[in-house]
C-alpha cells in the first residue's frame, strides 16, 4: 500500500531528471513556457538540458539554488516524487551593486556561436531575446530594489533566474503533509 503522506526534503542530483520531468509536466500547456522555451519543452533534449542546469553551480558566488521535492513512499518502500519547489538565495551583493565593470574587450562572436551559448543557458528552441528580457531584467531590478540587500527569487524553468511554488500535481494534493526544519532544506 502506498503512504499518502507527502514529505519535503532537500532534493539530491540523483532526483533532478524526475524534477525536470514534474516541472515540465506542470508547465507544459501555460502560455508564458510556450513563449519562452517554444516547441521542444518536454523533449529528452530539453530535459537533459534542464537537468543538467539543475546540477550546474550558481553563475555566481553571491547566489545559493536550493530544490526541495515533495514525495510519498509506495508500497516498495521508494519515494515516488510528486512535486518540487526550486529558490535562489542571494547574499552580499551590496559590495557589487555599484560597482563599474571595465569593459574587456571581447571578440565579436559569429551568429552561429551566440546561438551555441544561448541555447546552453536557456535550453534548445527557446526565445532568446524574451527570456533576457522577462528573467535577465527583473534580476536586474530586484537587485536595484533591494538595494544589494539578501534576497530569494523562484527558480524557474531551465533558468539561472527568479520562488517556484510547491508544484504538485492535483492528483496528489490531497493527502497529509510532512514538512521538514528550515535548517533541513
Amino acid at each position: 500500500m502506498t503512504n499518502s503522506k507527502i514529505c519535503l526534503a532537500p532534493a539530491k542530483s540523483l532526483d533532478f531528471p524526475a524534477l525536470s520531468q514534474l516541472e515540465c509536466d506542470v508547465f507544459r500547456d501555460e502560455e508564458f513556457s510556450a513563449v519562452a522555451f517554444g516547441p521542444y519543452r518536454g523533449t529528452p533534449r530539453y530535459l537533459s538540458h534542464r537537468t543538467s542546469s539543475m546540477a550546474k553551480p550558481p553563475s555566481s558566488p553571491n547566489k545559493k539554488d536550493k530544490y526541495v521535492k515533495a514525495f510519498i513512499t509506495n508500497s516498495d518502500g521508494e519515494e515516488e516524487i510528486v512535486g518540487m519547489a526550486a529558490w535562489s538565495f542571494y547574499t552580499g551583493l551590496k559590495e557589487n551593486l555599484f560597482k563599474k565593470e571595465e569593459k574587456k574587450e571581447e571578440k565579436e562572436l559569429t551568429e552561429e556561436e551566440r546561438f551555441k551559448i544561448n541555447e546552453g543557458i536557456w535550453g534548445p528552441g527557446a526565445n532568446f531575446k524574451f527570456c533576457q528580457d522577462a528573467f535577465c531584467v527583473a534580476d536586474e531590478h530586484m537587485l536595484r530594489s533591494t538595494g544589494g540587500r539578501h534576497y530569494a527569487s523562484k527558480s524557474s524553468s531551465s533558468l539561472p533566474a527568479p520562488m517556484h511554488p510547491l508544484n504538485i500535481p492535483p492528483s496528489y494534493q490531497l493527502g497529509e503533509y510532512t514538512l521538514p526544519n528550515y535548517d533541513q532544506i
